[in-house]
């Protein structure tokens, strides 16, 4: 159901069912189902250790869950501040999105450093590797935002359906515990307890 404005209003009787719960699960799954094939075109051309599927696929593994639930947590959030279902879904994209792009990107990167060492025994490994995390990112960019916009209202649990059926979008609002550890470190930032720490300096944060 869409309200004048476009903004999605889920139906209070439908329920979060437990697909969603396995999305990030089954993005990795299907992208590591082919970079499991690609892999194995691989050892046609070029000399691939034995061990190289199983970290691909463990990597893989690692880096598109954690993918799939940045993306997921984006799109719920966007829709209980009122937005439809398939503008979540964009809006997923070009916030969350651009996050999954440039860590799938630098942990491509990364792994294919390996060739730097100039051990001829780790570039299978970097190649392997490098292909299913690039495929991980790329599932998570295009095939996710897909079945966020198809599951629409499964998103959300009953009783935020209910909530937004009710009262409409609701202000996105930090849990008691975050917001305490946030002040937490403010407060030990301004002491200096947390200055020298990489990437908590107030440049880093700005």
């Amino acid at each position: 159901m869409t309200d004048g404005n476009g903004a999605g209003r889920p139906d209070p009787k439908a329920t979060r069912r437990p697909e969603v719960r396995a999305d990030p699960l089954l993005t990795a799954g299907l992208a590591l189902a082919i970079a499991t094939w690609a892999i194995t075109l691989l050892t046609y051309v070029m000399d691939v250790s034995s061990v190289s599927t199983d970290l691909a696929v463990l990597i893989g593994l690692g880096v598109g869950v954690d993918y799939g639930l940045f993306m997921i947590s984006r799109d719920r959030s966007d829709v209980k501040r009122g937005l439809s279902y398939e503008t979540a879904a964009v809006q997923a994209v070009n916030t969350s999105g651009r996050t999954v792009l440039f860590a799938g990107m630098t942990v491509c990167i990364v792994l294919l450093g390996q060739f730097a060492l100039g051990v001829s025994f780790l570039h299978g490994l970097a190649i392997c590797s490098a292909v299913a995390v690039a495929l991980t990112m790329a599932t998570s960019l295009m095939f996710l935002p897909a079945v966020l916009g198809f599951l629409g209202p499964k998103l959300l649990y009953r009783r935020e359906c209910k909530v937004l059926a009710a009262g409409g979008p609701a202000h996105a609002e930090a849990g008691r515990f975050w917001m305490g550890w946030a002040k937490f470190v403010q407060r030990s930032e301004s002491s200096g307890l947390f200055s020298a720490a990489p990437g908590t300096s107030r440049p880093w944060l700005c």
